[in-house]
């Protein structure tokens, strides 16, 4: 265990937080207490050591030519307030989801606690002003901005899951297909930016939503990889597409990366045959 992991489980928990709030309401303040009760444990050990002038030190380096690194230290006063910030978090998460638990839309706020709880042991454990300014930087974005935080159900979440592998493996394969383009053609760069990027771009709602086309244009897409990439994974994650659209949308975009595979293969052995090369 290091200074730094512990920041980073912290921040791990900021991220799951929301989740585990919505799927657990009833026990996640002692769900979510649990990571930073152990921290205080594991800063509860190392008192030995700092009561004898042994302080813990970390470097990490970032840009060495500038001679900027992140540093943390763990002495006496770090280590007393390192203490501070998880065992009181870990008491004030358990008391807030016992207090907080009859009211509606706290998902965001326990995120937002224990993301606050990860800066400020980054803060009072930084070792440099570089450190120190980042870890103020997130509590003032997190103060000033508050963003918000779009939480999808259970079932939703699992179903976003299973889309973000459909979209990685017909983006595999798709871009499998436009590469062979190569075995015919002695100039496939403009193939494959056609194809590949502007193609991509356009229609699969990376950056213009497709329900800003025409939906002739919309229902000839969804025959295509390209939704399956962004578009129908964050309508899903939003809650934006109902129970059966789902599922009609995993079996079409699964047939869509099935035929891709066999057409991969296809022009892979066929290319093959053709596969010329030259040189010095």
């Amino acid at each position: 265990m290091t200074i730094l992991l512990s920041i980073l489980m912290l921040f791990g928990l900021a991220t799951l937080a929301p989740f585990i709030n919505q799927w657990f309401p009833k026990v996640s303040g002692w769900l979510l207490s649990l990571v930073p009760a152990g921290l205080f444990a594991w800063f509860l050990g190392k008192i030995p050591a700092v009561v004898q002038g042994i302080p813990l030190a970390e470097t990490y380096p970032w840009l060495t030519a500038l001679g900027i690194n992140f540093s943390f230290r763990l002495d006496g006063l770090s280590l007393l307030f390192a203490l501070l910030v998880t065992g009181i978090g870990a008491l004030i998460l358990i008391y807030a989801g016992y207090y907080m638990r009859s009211y509606q839309k706290t998902n965001r706020f326990f995120g937002y606690l224990v993301f606050f709880m990860a800066s400020m042991l980054g803060l009072v454990t930084a070792s440099d002003w570089i450190t120190l300014f980042m870890f103020w930087e997130f509590i003032l974005i997190l103060l000033l901005f508050k963003p918000e935080l779009a939480m999808p159900s259970l079932f939703n979440f699992i179903a976003f899951i299973l889309f973000l592998f459909l979209s990685i493996i017909s983006f595999f394969f798709y871009s499998l297909v436009i590469s062979f383009i190569a075995f015919w053609s002695e100039d496939a760069w403009s193939s494959r930016f056609l194809f590949g990027v502007v193609f991509i771009t356009i229609f699969s709602g990376q950056y213009i939503p497709l329900d800003f086309l025409p939906p002739v244009i919309g229902k000839i897409l969804d025959y295509t990889p390209y939704p399956y990439m962004f578009y129908y994974p964050l309508k899903v994650w939003l809650g934006q597409i109902d129970q059966n659209m789902i599922y009609l949308r995993l079996l079409n975009g699964s047939l869509i990366c099935i035929f891709f595979y066999f057409l991969s293969q296809f022009m892979w052995l066929k290319g093959k045959q053709k596969y010329q090369s030259y040189g010095n």
